[in-house]
């Protein structure tokens, strides 16, 4: 792992990619910073209870950084402006990703440029991770496969 993180990517690349390697990119642009984990790692420590559990469950910790989906939080945001570099969001001409209750929901606009008329869309995404997300949006937004 880890090949994709300091790597510059291109849209163009990312359309050749398979699932697979695609999900691989955005997990490696979701991981906790060395600073966080270290930051992490003091609370914890400092913290018996927490060590405890964290031993307890140490083999279900994910690394990367994963959506909210209790409702809309600013971390949200910021997990998607990770793909700020690549036009992610601004693909669109309108796209707004929102949770409720664990569900995500994500609607987006697009404009036919030959008649300027405006689409408007919805896709419910329960039961969909950070990850899962994130690859849906990015086949909306650049035609990649699901």
């Amino acid at each position: 792992m880890n090949h994709y993180i300091n790597k510059v990517m291109t849209v163009e690349q990312l359309k050749n990619m398979g699932n697979y390697e695609v999900k691989n990119f955005i997990r490696e642009r979701l991981m906790y910073s060395a600073e966080e984990i270290q930051e992490a790692r003091e609370t914890i420590m400092l913290n018996d209870v927490a060590y405890n559990l964290l031993c307890d469950i140490k083999p279900n910790i994910t690394l990367h950084k994963r959506f909210k989906m209790a409702e809309d939080h600013k971390s949200n945001d910021d997990i998607l402006s990770k793909f700020d570099d690549l036009g992610l969001m601004q693909s669109f001409y309108y796209a707004k990703l929102t949770f409720y209750k664990g569900c995500a929901d994500f609607t987006w606009k697009t404009k036919n440029l030959s008649t300027w008329n405006l689409s408007t869309w919805n896709e419910n995404l329960c039961g969909y991770g950070t990850v899962d997300i994130i690859h849906f949006i990015m086949s909306k937004a650049w035609g990649l496969n699901l």
